[in-house]
């Protein structure tokens, strides 16, 4: 799983913001580890980047989705549940 969706997740259940306020934040708001990996991911793009300092991204730089976290959260517990199904 990247980096942001850790960090949005951590902040979705450790801090009580609304996927709105998470997706809204940008960098003058939070954490250096997450900027560092994008900033490298932006200089790998060049001049595709289309990013406006948001700490969560579309894979152009873009402002996330709003809906983009509750995607990868139900394939994250789809995932899970296929693997308990399996192990029965």
């Amino acid at each position: 799983m990247p980096t942001q969706m850790k960090v949005f997740f951590n902040i979705a259940l450790f801090g009580g913001l609304r996927r709105g306020e998470i997706i809204a934040l940008k960098w003058s708001d939070i954490l250096k580890d997450h900027r560092e990996e994008q900033e490298g991911y932006q200089l790998s793009l060049g001049s595709y980047w289309k990013g406006d300092d948001y700490l969560f991204t579309q894979q152009d730089g873009s402002q996330m989705d709003v809906d983009t976290p509750n995607h990868i959260f139900k394939k994250i517990i789809n995932r899970y549940n296929e693997r308990i199904i399996n192990e029965r």
